[in-house]
């Protein structure tokens, strides 16, 4: 008999990923697609951890006048690109995915950076099939 709690349990399923299918930026479907972890992935609890403290630090020097706009918009958008990536551990590309090919990538693919961190923050989309429609009783 399964524990009908199993339904609530996301965590496996964020550590596993699940495949983001690509779409072109006019919306045409493509074969393309990048497989993310989710948002309860331990690893990747680590990685908003660490882009928090970036941003507060970030915030810190600016607001001491230390940086320009440009250079802090710049500074965001990189810490934005590599917290994103972390949830990226394969994809279709034929170039190897490593973390600096998906920042690369990222930083070029703005449409793919917010559709993976939308994707992402959708703990529906890391329930496991099985468990789409539990029993209630």
């Amino acid at each position: 008999m399964t524990n009908p709690f199993d339904a609530f349990c996301i965590t496996k399923q964020s550590e596993e990923g699940v495949k983001l299918p690509l779409t072109l930026p006019n919306g045409k479907p493509t074969d393309h697609w990048l497989k993310v972890r989710g948002m309860d992935c331990p690893q990747c609890r680590a990685s908003e951890a660490i882009y928090d403290r970036g941003l507060s630090l970030l915030a810190a020097e600016h607001n001491k006048k230390e940086l320009d706009p440009v250079e802090y918009k710049e500074r965001r958008g990189a810490l934005l690109r590599d917290y994103i990536a972390s949830f990226i551990v394969d994809w279709s590309n034929t170039q190897d995915c490593t973390k600096g090919n998906v920042v690369s990538f990222l930083g070029q693919a703005p449409q793919i950076l917010d559709a993976v961190d939308r994707f992402v923050s959708d703990r529906g989309n890391f329930i496991d099939a099985a468990f789409t429609n539990p029993p209630t009783a």
